[in-house]
């Protein structure tokens, strides 16, 4: 698998990285790693169909996630999500 885009949420905030691969119309897994804390966040053509950390998924978890300020995050293309978590349009959720 090829990793795409790596980065520091200090440097480009998740919101940013979120808009940036939804306009790109991309698919794939966005790993995100704050300390031993890890999620993830799928989007399919650009649209973000599922997001989990720990034991939290969902829209809820997109919202947490998005809050974190620092961190690591690396992207992966390609990968299908396990499952359809979110349904709120992706436009709605960047907002």
């Amino acid at each position: 698998m090829v990793e795409v885009l790596r980065g520091n949420l200090a440097q480009l905030s998740l919101l940013d990285i979120l808009r940036m691969l939804s306009s790109g119309r991309r698919t794939g897994k966005l790993d995100i790693r704050r300390g031993p804390k890890t999620g993830e966040i799928y989007l399919q053509r650009g649209v973000i169909l599922h997001a989990a950390a720990g034991t939290q998924i969902g829209e809820k978890c997109l919202y947490t996630l998005v809050g974190w300020l620092e961190g690591e995050f690396s992207f992966t293309p390609d990968l299908q999500a396990p499952e359809q978590s979110i349904q709120t349009p992706t436009e709605q959720l960047l907002l």
